[in-house]
């Protein structure tokens, strides 16, 4: 019996086809979401860095000086059960979702970004190498045994091969990642390149507010947000080689792959939305283009198939694993299994989800409704959003609504 985690710390489920962009090509990605399930509302449960994550000890993050008692991780209660843990970690692959430090093996690989790199030389592919070969030992089908592919996602900054980026403009006619750069010209070393001067901003800038410059034009934001899609279909290149590898062992023996994200990535089209309508309110940290992450689970034998709206997080992935492996839940654990949802069982959907941000913010989300509270100088401010129809959380509706905003407040408090 085997299960294969492939966790990216950051990747926006927007960028990928199954999510409904047909405008990034991730075959890869697409294919698992029709061999298997495709979860459409998998939130965060906690933004920023910490000591652990509920990837790791199945647990919500408590709020500051909130008590939390002794704990038995994800990986203890494997390997107490006969279940062999084995990490695969790219360097640097620790900056927003920590390393364990209880899998049974820990195998760390290499590689490098940047113009300079191959497209083979990535991080990613590195690690797809490397599981790759470690799954060469199931063709057996020797016990049980968890593999935990762990990426970062796309890196910060956001900066592929300069064969990929020419790549990418020849198969455009002009690269959308060049900025209008004929495609027998390279986007990479022109000089009075738009694009040039864009991949210089994101190495020398924080990527990460790349978006708020306002020297910035509608066309240069797009033009990031087009080199950020030619990073997410190199790793969806890689991705397909390892959906071919398990093919020959999930004929053979029970296999559970997951595919998924601790959250997403803010790629300014919240900005753009402000700037071009500027009675909206401001961002804010938990909205969905940076809470909300990609979840994709097959099973085989053959579970079902197609999409589920239920409301999910991150701390779901342990609870799932050990119902996998029938490791029994210890009650300390906050999240619940998945696999019913993939089973086609009955599954009890929860009513409402919370969040949390480093910088104080939390946040209450329903089926219809989010509720978002967050620190400011008079304290803090509490603001509603209506989904699934304002999905970028810029249209305040907590005035026209007091009696939602009372009772999802109560909610949240509890």
């Amino acid at each position: 019996m085997l299960a294969v985690v492939v966790s990216f710390d950051r990747l926006p489920p927007r960028m990928l086809g199954c999510y409904g962009d047909d405008s990034v090509w991730t075959p890869a990605f697409d294919q698992l979401a029709a061999e298997g399930v495709v979860f459409d509302r998998h939130y965060c449960e906690f933004l920023g860095t910490s000591g652990r994550h509920a990837w790791w000890d199945g647990r919500l993050q408590r709020r500051s000086g909130e008590p939390q008692s002794p704990h038995e991780t994800l990986a203890v209660l494997l390997t107490r059960a006969g279940v062999e843990t084995h990490l695969l970690a790219e360097r640097g692959a620790d900056a927003d979702v920590p390393l364990p430090e209880d899998f049974g093996t820990l195998d760390m690989v290499g590689g490098r970004d940047g113009l300079q790199a191959a497209a083979d030389e990535v991080p990613f592919a590195r690690l797809i190498d490397a599981a790759v070969e470690t799954l060469a030992s199931e063709a057996s089908g020797r016990g049980q045994r968890l593999i935990w592919l762990k990426s970062r996602g796309v890196p910060m900054p956001w900066i592929p091969p300069r064969d990929v980026l020419t790549e990418a403009a020849g198969e455009e006619g002009e690269s959308s990642a060049a900025s209008g750069q004929a495609a027998d010209e390279d986007p990479a070393t022109t000089a009075d390149d738009r694009g040039r001067e864009l991949l210089d901003l994101l190495e020398t800038s924080d990527a990460e507010r790349a978006f708020d410059d306002p020297r910035l034009s509608f066309t240069d934001q797009q033009t990031l947000r087009d080199i950020y899609a030619v990073y997410v279909e190199l790793i969806d290149r890689h991705l397909v080689r390892l959906l071919e590898a398990l093919d020959p062992i999930r004929e053979r023996q029970p296999c559970l792959l997951i595919v998924t994200a601790a959250r997403g990535q803010a790629l300014g089209e919240r900005s753009g939305l402000l700037r071009d309508a500027p009675g909206l309110v401001q961002p804010t940290t938990l909205a969905d283009d940076v809470a909300q992450a990609p979840l994709l689970v097959r099973l085989d034998p053959a579970g079902r198939l197609g999409r589920s709206g239920a409301l999910v997080q991150t701390v779901d992935l342990p609870a799932t694993l050990l119902d996998w492996f029938d490791v029994s839940r210890p009650d300390s654990f906050d999240g619940a299994s998945l696999l019913p949802f993939v089973r086609a069982e009955s599954a009890a959907e929860r009513e409402s989800i919370r969040l949390q941000a480093e910088d104080g913010s939390r946040s209450v989300l329903t089926r219809d409704y989010q509720l978002i509270v967050e620190p400011d100088d008079a304290g803090e401010r509490v603001r509603l959003f209506v989904r699934p129809d304002d999905p970028w959380a810029i249209r305040d509706a907590a005035a026209e609504s007091p009696d939602e905003v009372e009772r999802l407040r109560a909610l949240l408090d509890t």
